[in-house]
């Protein structure tokens, strides 16, 4: 997931949908647990 991390935020490349949809889908429970993390400390 960094090297996907810097994919977006350096614009090295243009991300490909597809690529993008398959590391998404392959990292749905870290999403889920970074989403959860940054609502407990900037929504609480």
């Amino acid at each position: 997931m960094a090297y996907f991390r810097n994919i977006l935020v350096h614009d090295y490349l243009r991300p490909d949908r597809g690529i993008v949809y398959d590391i998404i889908a392959g990292n749905v429970a870290d999403l889920k647990s970074f989403a959860a993390q940054i609502a407990a400390r900037y929504l609480s």
